[in-house]
């Protein structure tokens, strides 16, 4: 019924798109184009309807069915995070066993150095009790004489002294105090507990992948490292092997230790291929992986991984080492590094001479951070040739276009920079890597030399 004039509202204006009565027509819509009686329009309300019907019928069913799915993903998410819980659980019994074994070597090696070092002690000890029978019997045989007062007794004894004989054999031990008072097993901790809680990775939640990362607990070694200690030859790799076609151009090495073998991967330029060395079954062996342009930096980036660069071309390339060389993955870049270190299993920190920069990438290409100056301003880098992460998570940065080390953080700020003159200068730094102490080692090329720094960059 029509509110104002109380009749039934059997009309429809389609031009206002409203149902009227008999006098809304003649009062308000007389002047409309189109007014007709709602019978007429029957018809055409019954499709219109329909299709509305239909339509709302398909988003039901539409909607029912996404809420459906919804609710078997809620399950499956459910389902996926006591799997993923369980595999967290694993992976933390599998550290605790590393750890757990580790504390089971370095107590065995402990009892082994102590019973060698103590029985070394014992030997010092029955030796030295022989040699206080020997004093005793000269002590009472002397006495004896000079009691008896026999001048034939103290004449024989007299010779014998006068001879050296005694004060010889006295004597023969005089260094037994010296040389056992600084023998001493002391324990160097490899944690750093103000960075152990924080920085230990059991893995990380990303498409149930988790990287269990290597827990070290310390080693025993008689004294610390000596800085001024002459260098040893530890070995040498020869690096020519069946198949090279030209000089041999080893850029860049990095060794890696897989299933408890040490592998050595080197990049050789001039005949454009990554090699590793290693010991099987005692002979010694190789692989040899082709690439397709001249490769350049080398950097771990797991224990039976490591990514590799190229000076003349934007891309890294991803291998894995088993020891044999595979490669796994190509990563376009939009610059040309030269050089390059892992400062976790996925981000790189990456040197390139145009422009003059380190990058900070993640292992898809993608730079996080460009690093070229100073916080104030000034000209940083100039032609990185190596670089190394630190253990706290720092960057070393050789440079021979300045002839100079830097230490930056991945933020950018610089830490400490090294550009001795005069005698100590250094004329084309490059290979750069630190010592389980934090001590940096710079490969001088022109010295030649290998200079030792202190980790806050001194000179030793």
């Amino acid at each position: 019924m029509c509110t104002e004039h109380n009749e039934v509202m059997d009309f429809c204006c389609k031009d206002c798109n409203k149902a009227i009565c008999h006098k809304c027509c003649v009062i308000y819509h007389r002047k409309c184009d189109s007014v007709v009686t709602i019978q007429s329009m029957m018809s055409e309300m019954r499709s219109v309807l329909t299709h509305n019907r239909g339509l709302i019928t398909q988003r039901f069913d539409d909607m029912g069915r996404s809420l459906q799915q919804h609710k078997s993903q809620i399950d499956a998410v459910i389902h996926n995070k006591d799997k993923i819980k369980s595999q967290i659980r694993q992976a933390s019994q599998k550290a605790m066993d590393v750890i757990k074994q580790k504390e089971k070597e370095l107590l065995e090696e402990l009892n082994e150095m102590t019973e060698k070092h103590s029985g070394h002690l014992r030997g010092r000890i029955k030796s030295g009790e022989i040699d206080m029978q020997m004093y005793q019997q000269y002590i009472e045989y002397i006495t004896q004489v000079l009691k008896s007062g026999s001048e034939t007794d103290m004449f024989d004894i007299y010779q014998v002294c006068r001879s050296g004989a005694i004060k010889e054999a006295t004597d023969r031990d005089v260094t037994f105090t010296d040389s056992v008072r600084d023998s001493k097993l002391i324990f160097v901790s490899e944690i750093d507990e103000r960075k152990f809680y924080k920085d230990i990775q059991l893995g990380r939640i990303q498409q149930n992948v988790f990287d269990v990362m290597d827990t070290r607990l310390g080693k025993i070694q008689c004294g610390t490292f000596d800085v001024m200690c002459r260098p040893v030859l530890h070995k040498t790799v020869v690096i020519r092997v069946d198949g090279d076609i030209t000089q041999l151009d080893s850029y860049d090495v990095t060794v890696l230790v897989v299933d408890g073998e040490e592998i050595s991967v080197v990049t050789d330029r001039n005949n454009t291929c990554l090699k590793s060395f290693f010991t099987k079954n005692n002979i010694s062996r190789h692989s040899k992986l082709d690439l397709a342009r001249k490769p350049s930096s080398v950097t771990r980036l797991r224990d039976n991984q490591v990514a590799v660069s190229f000076w003349s071309h934007g891309e890294i390339v991803i291998v894995r080492v088993t020891p044999d060389l595979v490669l796994q993955s190509r990563v376009t870049t939009k610059k040309k590094y030269i050089c390059l270190t892992a400062l976790s299993p996925s981000t790189l920190a990456a040197g390139c001479w145009d422009p003059p920069c380190v990058d900070i990438l993640d292992v898809s290409g993608r730079v996080m951070r460009s690093i070229s100056r100073f916080n104030s301003g000034e000209n940083l880098i100039c032609n990185p040739s190596c670089l190394c992460a630190t253990d706290r998570g720092n960057i070393l940065v050789s440079d021979i276009g300045t002839d100079s080390v830097y230490c930056i953080t991945p933020e950018g700020e610089a830490v400490f920079t090294y550009t001795p003159s005069g005698e100590r200068r250094l004329i084309e730094p490059l290979g750069i890597t630190t010592t389980s102490t934090g001590h940096i080692l710079v490969a001088d090329f022109w010295g030649p030399k290998v200079v030792l720094l202190t980790p806050a960059g001194t000179y030793v």
